[in-house]
């Protein structure tokens, strides 16, 4: 008979793990594999190695997963009753023209049309409007009409904004019967004026 003899240690995922150690089970049936492996398998398989591996492995799969769903029902539930657009006088024509609009050349590129929440709009007109010539308009838009096509994704490491990709993230153009509101913007000493911002 075989004598047992203590298996080397390696570093698996960054954490040391001795192979003829306890190892933690998420499930009877990886309970009753370490036993099948531990008891028939003889000593320095590496299917020991193989199984541990696996093991670890799904699990951390798993966590993945769950780490996955949880930010995409965080994302889902922000519970803002208005999202808000800041169109050019020339989109806002074409959606009330065409009843739909895909957009500028950012929201085609990026696959979502591009919303704030209210107390992003100021720090989004500065940052991305404070020297245009163009005429501007805030659309106060019912988050509801766009059902679970409006996703909130952060993206800057902290803040997250409302994009509205339409169902299955399949980048349908924004309705025009979504919009409750559109107010001018006006300029005033480098100030964004809006009743909407009020």
């Amino acid at each position: 008979m075989t004598r047992g003899i203590p298996f080397p240690r390696f570093k698996q995922l960054g954490v040391t793990y001795w192979a003829s150690s306890p190892t933690p089970f998420n499930s009877s049936l990886n309970f009753f594999l370490f036993l099948l492996l531990k008891i028939y398998l003889p000593v320095g398989s590496g299917w020991r190695f193989w199984w541990l591996r696996w093991t670890v492995g799904r699990q951390r799969r798993g966590h993945k997963a769950e780490d996955m769903a949880s930010k995409e029902e965080a994302s889902r539930s922000e519970g803002e009753e208005y999202v808000y657009r800041i169109s050019t006088a020339e989109e806002w024509e074409s959606l009330q023209k065409d009843g739909a609009i895909f957009g500028g050349d950012l929201d085609k590129s990026s696959g979502f049309i591009h919303l704030s929440k209210l107390n992003q709009v100021k720090s989004t007109l500065h940052n991305f409007f404070l020297n245009t010539n163009l005429e501007l308009y805030l659309l106060q838009i019912d988050a509801k009409k766009l059902g679970d096509g409006l996703i909130y994704e952060v993206v800057d490491g902290s803040n997250s904004f409302p994009h509205f990709y339409g169902p299955s993230r399949s980048f349908v153009p924004l309705p025009l019967d979504a919009v409750v509101k559109a107010e001018k913007i006006t300029v005033s000493d480098g100030q964004f004026i809006c009743s909407l911002l009020n």
